[in-house]
């Protein structure tokens, strides 16, 4: 009776977390400066900025004039609570609550300069921004991860090539009912990655994240698992991709975690999309396309998914004999479709349903602001429905770049095998460097562990309850447990190895039935 007690607490606690966090990226923040402003007055002019609010079905609410004391010309992140409103917006350099107070003026190391070296500037050139996550371990936390970046990173050397890069990857720790910054400059990379390229998807379990960070490499990804004892990230290298630098990369996963696509402005418009393991953050059946002969070398070509996944929306810039606006792609067929003229970002509304764009006109010789939307995102062609000027602004919404943002809804993947929460199982990454694989899984009389390169492991099996059932060393190619596994009880199991020569640690879990 004790033991059901517990578990309808875990099962109560977990779906108070994620009721908790529906609508915590429901509200995006925007604005900008008008061609001819003096860039370095644009964060402090006054009711310059724009706060988008989103319901599960549509755009909500349009909030303006405010004045965040915040620059977003090109990035930005906003964290609401679960109504949809305003506690925390960022441009990853400077962070501030939702009446504008600013809570930090830089977020960044003293070591790292601000770019242009100003104070604070719209023209910070990152190519996706910050990104807002909930703390899985505590509601009345969130984090804020950025990067700290050099636009001019030397990435060959002693060649004098450079590509922006963040040279750290980092987060600010927040206090959500007080509104406040309890810390910031936390390291989890220290080394070079893609400028201003995060992203996350909900963990199986429905209660982690997932968080990927492309390297300098095409075919280099750090993966981790955002989980209540925090953050660590691993290399991860994809066979069949050559390790080619790339530099402005845009990256997304589908809005139901089971696709991610990424896109590589530098040195050719390169994307690659993946089948992604919500339990065990890998990515696999890797596809190319080349888009090269259809976007120009040199324009930014700010990229959103579909809520499926199956369409690509990409920015294109206006060049002799080409037309500038919005390109629609095709993932499965590999035809495009010209949406509209409007050169500025795609942007997958945070409740999943439709695409955004900014769009402006001139009446009376007067520049008037405008978001045009698509509403059937997952179609092709005209079926897409693109609306023009559908919502008028009294200020620039300036969708230079996407937004970083996560789907706070996706809930646990219900029938697998990590759907579920306890407080033994530990949820983390299967780390390939160390190259082992138990199986089968679910198991029924024996457990097959191998290792591709031999080497000195501790072997540790855990219940769902964290209790020690099984420990032992082996130094086989292939390690067979027969008798052992005969005595578990069925449920739900973890085994942990760590090699003992490098220290390195990686587990999975497993079923005996």
């Amino acid at each position: 009776m004790e033991t059901k007690r517990f578990v309808i607490f875990i099962i109560g606690v977990f779906l108070f977390s994620v009721s908790f966090g529906q609508r915590q990226a429901y509200t995006t923040i925007n604005g900008g400066c008008l061609y001819g402003f003096d860039l370095a007055e644009c964060p402090y002019l006054d009711q310059g900025g724009i706060i988008i609010k989103f319901n599960d079905d549509s755009l909500e609410q349009i909030i303006e004039p405010v004045n965040l004391h915040l620059a977003t010309y090109y990035s930005r992140a906003a964290f609401s609570d679960t109504n949809g409103n305003l506690l925390f917006a960022s441009n990853g350099w400077r962070l501030v609550d939702s009446s504008g107070t600013v809570l930090s003026y830089k977020l960044w190391r003293d070591e790292i300069p601000h770019p242009n070296d100003t104070p604070d500037t719209s023209d910070i050139l990152v190519t996706m921004g910050p990104l807002f996550l909930n703390d899985p371990g505590d509601s009345t936390k969130a984090y804020l991860f950025y990067g700290e970046y050099d636009p001019a990173f030397q990435y060959n050397p002693p060649s004098t090539a450079t590509i922006p890069a963040d040279l750290y990857f980092s987060y600010a720790y927040l206090d959500i009912p007080t509104q406040s910054l309890i810390s910031q400059e936390n390291t989890i990379l220290d080394i070079p990655t893609q400028n201003g390229n995060m992203q996350a998807c909900r963990h199986g379990n429905g209660r982690d994240w997932w968080i990927i960070k492309p390297g300098i490499n095409q075919n280099s990804f750090y993966i981790g698992l955002l989980d209540p004892n925090g953050l660590s990230m691993e290399e991860i290298i994809v066979p069949g991709i050559a390790p080619n630098k790339q530099a402005r990369t845009f990256s997304q996963f589908s809005f139901n975690g089971d696709k991610f696509v990424h896109f590589a402005v530098f040195p050719n418009r390169l994307m690659f999309s993946y089948d992604f393991d919500r339990c065990s953050g890998t990515l696999s059946n890797m596809q190319l396309h080349d888009l090269s002969d259809s976007l120009r070398a040199g324009d930014i070509n700010a990229m959103t998914l579909s809520p499926d996944g199956s369409k690509v929306y990409f920015k294109k810039g206006g060049y002799p004999q080409q037309i500038q606006g919005v390109l629609q792609y095709d993932l499965i067929t590999q035809q495009y479709y010209y949406v509209c003229f409007h050169a500025t970002a795609p942007q997958l509304t945070p409740n999943g349903k439709t695409v955004l764009i900014q769009s402006s006109y001139f009446e009376n010789s007067n520049i008037v602001f405008t978001l045009s939307e698509i509403m059937n995102p997952n179609s092709f062609g005209a079926s897409c429905n693109f609306i023009e000027h559908k919502y008028v602004t009294q200020n620039n919404a300036t969708f230079i770049m996407p937004s970083n943002y996560a789907n706070f809804k996706l809930g646990a993947l219900g029938g697998s095998i990590c759907d579920s929460l306890s407080t033994g199982i530990p949820t983390s990454l299967n780390y390939p460097s160390l190259r082992f694989k138990a199986y089968p899984n679910p198991v029924e009389s024996s457990l097959t562990i191998e290792q591709d390169i031999p080497s000195l492991l501790n072997l540790k099996i855990t219940d769902m309850f964290g209790r020690l059932v099984w420990q032992g060393k082996t130094s086989e190619h292939k390690t067979v447990l027969t008798q052992e596994i005969r005595t578990f009880t069925n449920g739900i199991y973890w085994l942990e190895i760590q090699d003992l020569k490098t220290g390195k640690r990686g587990g999975t879990k497993f079923i005996k039935k």
